[in-house]
């Protein structure tokens, strides 16, 4: 291998010498004291929450609650919150929990910088060295400009930035001794650690360097930080022998080289100081009016199929006005393989103006960077492209026009100029030899020669992943000239690419590079609607519907999470010009099947058709043609877009596709945003732009622009795009972070955050996207607000100035008329419970107070502002429904002057919601209305339900990025409040896995991604828990991860989403050879179940009662009740000097007797007393009757009653002769002789008895006289 040499760049700054120009600063003081990420306190781990300056109450609250502010941006700050506190703020839409400002996301691994040093294979770790060297280091969160200064001061220079807060640093050992010192020192630089070979090396490449022989030869990619050494660097790399595929090119702060090393050298390099990143090199592949028509939004539905409505797209640009000059349009250059016959005089006659040849060719360069004689295209994959992006016919008949009347060669722009570079060779191959064999050299060639916009049919398949050809076209997206002073700013067209798959559903994270780029348009394949269900040559045959996916076209998302691609267009049986050269083969597009040779349709050789990304790329830089041209003589007139506007002009105007493979919410990595749709972009309705005109100068910085909407009649919508500064080739690549959010309608929402094909309001802010939107339906009207924030600037997004942090942006306000407005948007919402229990939770019962707070982000103040309140839903009495609030200046605060208050009734369930709404009166006479959601009581988890699957044992396909799809029904019904998730793996490389976690709504959640980096030749997770609550992250265990550990990403994303569904394990393996299984899936879910305090309620009606009387040894029941009262307590004197309490005691007495048992109810209001009489007897027995008979009638007969237990007892007597008697011993006298049953009856409170006794009354006796003769004598 020859000597490898450095090409000359134009001058960048390098940050040794940037050093010498910042001011030293000793430390960044914090605004609450120290705070050391490292020592958590006993509550437990922290939480980092973002929270909007307008949200007064808010801040107040997280000062009051022993939160500790770490940050002030202006706009926003930085709090750090226990984990058990976070749930109090989180809900909050002035709040966003960044639980991920605790890690550093990195290609295949994540770091969690609070967990502990990372685990890497033991030939692939760093140790610090004296010399210079590679390390990274974490800030607590979105950049400041004076911590940078602070780090530059310890000599330390940043080398790119890494998502979240971090930074890839180049400095010595006395350097990162100083920077130990800020660590240690707990103020704004939370962490720093090794960048380790592990993390420089793609995973792929490291299983390479473990699995395949030593002198195998490999492709990379090597990224060199640029130093004094780098020459050296390079020369090393030279000894290793092997073919070099690009020679070194200086892009940002790095030199790139493209060769073959040893397999068994892929360690070492990595590890040598100055090598950023080493990656795969995979060379690039290449990837009529019926398309026009869709593109203009001319359809129709025929058959249940979106078709287009009919030829004559001519007129249709005529009704626009667009001009017939060339030279009105930009140079729309086709980077591809090669034009016609080579030359500015094509033979094929479409390339020239209104379709004369010979005459003027609109063909304005045709260039050559392969090693070929000629930029001639013998493939025919250019010159169908070329003819897509701007042919011209309007020659009638075949072969001209089809049967249905739709020109064959006529392109989007087919009044515009276009141009060709040739980078395929006439072999097929990727070749740029003639160009300095590099991205920039490519670009530039473009540049100089006129082009303002590139179309790019061809891609590397990187399967999503963000490379350093990405990080190329990222930068030349700005600058697409190092030789020339400035930045000289060019929108590069790119095809997603077409592995999608032969499914709708398609394959995910397929996009090619640099169709990953950020700053790139990249365009997916739809059908388009001509010869449905013939095959062309690639054997493709879908063409029926204008919603459908192309199923080839690559989907997003990338490998770190971004949305790709943008927008899609018609991508099959697309017809265009054939190449006339006569070399042509047909080669390079579809053509015709087998055997029938190169055009369709046969019997001519002007045309041929093929489908592919390949198409609708070339199709969409067309209409970036005409979106240039209207740009200037429209929307700012003079005045030439950038490429940023073009991106948010396209975007903003789309067509929601809803056909197989499409539909869902917007963006999708499936259509992006949609078709591009020319019809709404060129509809003369109002349009704002605003495109760089101001820049951003740091985090916290903020753009606001206010006015009305101008018609109801349509939708409102807002796109905001950013060229941003390239990114990390290592990890993931976003870096400038702005965030869109639009009031209209008395409503906000945030950029990206949609529902189906329109806005939501709640959500999160988008991190990662550097494309944003708020598309609102038609029927909104009144003011509005469009509020940019910088969120985070940590990279150059502007180069060339002397601010190293900032951005500008493209703002595209669709149906908005600007003009000074007052715009009032709620900012806070505070509840009160005070005159309840006071326990910050409503709950039935209780008395509310509500403070609402306002913000102005108009130009214009707002007086006599007064809210009025009222019920929507929900059981609640309004006891104060009027409030006042001071004037409110522009981009002022205010809250109400005396609280709402509201009584929560009773019959309101526990767990359920109250809706209020307020109209806000001010400027006597505008008003807005919002509505203010109160839920009832406090949540809390319930039992924990374990489910698992029956869907295993499932095999993980090798390296595929589709994986495995392990399901889980669970028929439970409320809503997640905390879950943890088990899971078993035989996998003899555990290096090579992902995990993710699906709930039945969609929401995904990354268990592990790679663990331990893909050198980690582990064997399998055996019983692996991934817990939040884990004391250790899954990024510091080793296999096989037995135990509890806290999974990559938060599974608290889930609280509050359905528990009933269809729960998904995803299982990918990201390389080859190795295969697993997953063998166990289970889920621990506590639902969110709802408390509530009640308040106390007096006490009335209070009576006490007992089941007596009792059974002397037996047990008396007494009762307590109310008529009313709550939280009552119960105690009892049972009347024999023993004492209890509840409201339903028993007691058993010692003796019988007569009790009077006195029951006290007391609650927080008071107290009352009530009493009842227990009777306790012993039972009668041995109950016998007796009397001293017989008697003599008129004699006094005596009875007798006796027992022989009992007490209590009374005793009736009926005497047998209808009279009757009381008491144990009566008396009783006959007035017949005879014989009388005398029975008695005793009774006590028990009972009674019965017992008889035979009296016997004799008759009276008679005394006899004998009366005797008397005798005289």
């Amino acid at each position: 291998m020859s000597n490898l040499g450095v090409r000359p760049s134009r001058l960048r700054i390098v940050p040794l010498v940037l050093v010498m120009l910042l001011i030293v600063l000793a430390a960044l003081p914090q605004a609450t004291g120290a705070f050391n990420p490292a020592a958590p306190d006993s509550s437990g781990p922290f939480q980092k929450l973002l929270v909007d300056t307008e949200d007064t109450a808010t801040l107040k609250s997280l000062a009051t609650s022993g939160a500790q502010l770490l940050a002030d941006y202006g706009s926003f700050s930085l709090w750090n919150v226990t984990s058990s506190g976070v749930g109090r703020f989180s809900p909050l839409p002035s709040v966003s929990v960044r639980s991920d400002f605790n890690q550093i996301a990195l290609r295949g691994t994540v770091i969690d910088t609070q967990a502990g040093p990372a685990t890497v294979p033991a030939n692939l770790s760093q140790t610090r060295s004296a010399g210079s060297q590679l390390w990274l280091v974490q800030f607590v969160g979105p950049i400041q400009d004076t911590w940078l200064k602070t780090l530059a001061a310890t000599g330390l220079e940043p080398v790119i930035y890494m998502p979240e807060n971090a930074y890839v640093i180049w400095g010595d050992g006395k350097a990162l001794s100083a920077l130990d010192s800020l660590v240690a020192s707990g103020q704004a630089i939370q962490w720093a650690g090794a960048y380790h070979p592990a993390y420089r090396l793609e995973p792929s490449l490291q299983q390479a360097a473990a699995r395949q022989s030593s002198s195998t030869l490999v492709d990379v990619t090597v990224q060199i930080y640029q130093t004094k050494g780098t020459q050296a660097t390079l020369n090393q790399l030279s000894t290793l022998g092997g073919q070099i595929y690009r020679r070194p090119e200086s892009s940002l702060n790095f030199v790139n080289v493209s060769l073959q090393v040893p397999a068994g050298q892929l360690a070492a390099i990595a590890g040598w100081a100055d090598v950023y990143n080493v990656e795969p090199w995979v060379a690039p592949e290449m990837l009529d009016e019926v398309q026009n028509q869709i593109l203009a939004g001319n359809v129709t539905t025929s058959g249940g199929n979106v078709v287009p409505s009919g030829p004559d797209y001519m007129a249709w640009l005529a009704g626009k006005s667009f001009p017939t000059t060339a030279s009105s349009y930009p140079i729309i250059d086709v980077v591809d393989d090669g034009i016609d016959n080579g030359t500015t005089s094509p033979l094929h006659p479409d390339f020239y103006v209104n379709g004369v040849s010979p005459g003027t060719s609109r063909l304005i360069y045709n260039s050559n960077c392969t090693a070929d004689p000629t930029a001639n295209g013998r493939g025919g994959h250019g010159n169908l492209n070329v003819g897509i992006v701007g042919s011209f016919n309007t020659r009638t008949g075949s072969p001209h026009v089809d049967a249905n009347g739709y020109r064959l060669g006529q392109g989007i722009s087919p009044y515009g100029r276009v141009a060709g570079t040739k980078v395929f060779n006439n072999a097929g191959t990727f070749n740029d030899s003639a160009c300095g064999g590099t991205d920039q050299g490519v670009v530039a060639n473009s540049y100089t020669r006129g082009a303002h916009i590139t179309s790019n049919s061809w891609g590397a398949p990187v399967n999503g992943a963000y490379n350093a050809t990405s990080q190329a076209y990222d930068a030349l997206t700005r600058d697409a000239s190092s030789a020339t002073a400035g930045n000289q700013q060019m929108l590069h067209i790119f095809s997603a690419g077409n592995a999608g798959g032969a499914t709708a559903a398609g394959n995910a994270q397929t996009i090619g590079s640099p169709g990953t780029a950020k700053n790139v348009l990249t365009v997916g394949a739809t059908e388009n609607v001509r010869d449905d269900g013939v095959l062309d040559g690639c054997n493709y045959g879908g063409a029926n519907s204008a919603d459908d996916i192309a199923t080839f076209s690559s989907r997003g998302p990338t490998t770190d999470g971004r949305v790709k691609p943008e927008i899609v267009g018609p991508g099959t049986h697309v017809q265009g010009p054939a190449s006339q050269d006569p070399t042509f083969n047909g080669s390079g597009a579809c053509g015709p099947p087998s055997g029938q040779g190169n055009y369709y349709p046969t019997g001519q050789t002007l045309y041929t058709w093929s489908s592919g990304t390949s198409h609708s790329a070339p199709a969409v830089a067309g209409v970036a043609s005409l979106v240039y041209e209207h740009y200037g003589r429209v929307l700012n007139p003079g005045q030439t877009p950038s490429p940023a506007m073009l991106k948010a002009l396209i975007i903003n105007s789309p067509r929601y596709l809803s056909g197989s493979g499409t539909g869902g919410t917007l963006p999708s990595n499936n259509q992006g945003w949609g078709d591009a749709n020319m019809g709404s972009m060129f509809d003369g309705h109002q349009r704002i732009v605003n495109d760089q005109t101001l820049v951003l100068t740091g985090t916290g910085s903020l753009y606001k622009s206010n006015g009305v909407v101008t018609s109801n009649t349509k939708g409102f919508r807002v796109s905001l795009v950013w060229t941003d500064a390239a990114g990390a080739t290592t990890g993931n690549a976003y870096v400038n972070d702005l965030n869109l959010e639009v009031t209209v309608g008395d409503q906000t929402y945030k950029g990206n955050v949609f529902s189906g094909a329109n806005s939501a309001t709640g959500g999160s802010f988008d991190t990662k996207n550097n494309g944003e939107n708020v598309f609102v339906p038609a029927g909104v009207s009144g003011a509005y607000s469009v509020k940019v924030t910088a969120a985070n600037i940590p990279g150059d997004g502007v180069p060339g100035n002397a601010d190293t942090t900032d951005q500008d942006f493209a703002l595209v306000i669709y149906n908005g008329t600007q003009q000074a407005v007052t715009v009032l948007s709620v900012n806070s919402t505070t509840t009160n419970d005070a005159s309840g229990n006071n326990n910050g939770v409503a709950e039935p019962g209780e008395m509310i107070s509500l403070q609402v707070g306002l913000a102005n982000n108009g130009d214009l103040g707002a007086t006599a502002v007064s809210g009025v309140l009222s019920v929507f839903s929900g059981n609640v009495t309004i006891q104060s429904g009027t409030s006042a609030y001071a004037n409110i200046a522009p981009s002022g605060v205010s809250t109400t002057t005396t609280p709402y208050q509201f009584t929560i009734n009773s019959s309101q369930a526990c767990g359920t919601s109250v809706v209020l709404q307020e109209v806000i009166s001010y400027n006597s006479g505008q008003s807005i209305t919002h509505y203010i959601t109160v839920p009832i009581g406090a949540a809390v988890l319930g039992a924990v339900v374990t489910s698992t699957s029956t869907d295993v044992p499932k095999a993980i396909p090798d390296n595929n990025p589709a994986g495995a799809t392990v399901t889980l029904p669970i028929s439970t019904l409320g809503n997640v409040g905390d879950i943890d998730v088990k899971l078993s793996v035989t996998h003899p490389w555990v290096g090579d896995l992902t995990f993710r976690l699906m709930a039945p709504d969609g929401t995904s959640v990354t268990l592990a991604a790679r663990t331990g980096g893909t050198g980690n030749s582990g064997d399998n997770y055996t019983n692996t828990i991934f817990d939040d609550e884990a004391a250790t992250a899954i990024t510091a265990g080793t296999a096989p991860y037995t135990g509890r550990f806290r999974p990559v990403g938060p599974l608290s994303a889930l609280d509050g989403k359905p528990i009933a569904g269809t729960w998904q394990l995803v299982a990918i393996d990201s390389a080859s050879v190795d295969i697993g299984t997953v063998t166990a899936f289970e889920l621990d879910i506590a639902p969110q179940n709802f408390i509530c305090d009640v308040p106390a309620v007096a006490i009335t009606g209070l009576a006490a009662s007992n089941d007596g009387p009792t059974a002397l040894g037996s047990a008396t029941a007494l009762s307590a009740s109310v008529t009313g009262g709550t939280d009552i307590t119960y105690t009892w004197n049972f009347g024999d000097s023993v004492t209890g309490s509840g409201a339903n005691p028993t007691h058993t007495y010692a003796a019988p007797g007569s009790y009077t048992a006195t029951v006290t109810a007391t609650n927080t209001l008071g107290s009352a007393t009530a009493s009842t009489t227990v009777l306790v007897a012993a039972p009668i027995a041995g109950l016998a009757a007796s009397n001293d008979g017989p008697t003599a009638l008129g004699s006094a007969t005596a009875l007798s009653a006796s027992i022989t237990g009992g007490s209590g007892v009374t005793y009736t007597w009926d005497f047998g002769d209808s009279t009757s008697g009381s008491g144990a011993n009566p008396t009783h006298t006959y007035a017949v002789p005879g014989s009388y049953t005398a029975t008695v009856t005793a009774t006590n409170t028990l009972g009674s008895t019965t017992a008889s006794t035979t009296v016997i009354v004799n008759p009276a006796e008679v005394e006899l006289t004998i009366y005797l003769p008397i005798i005289v004598r």
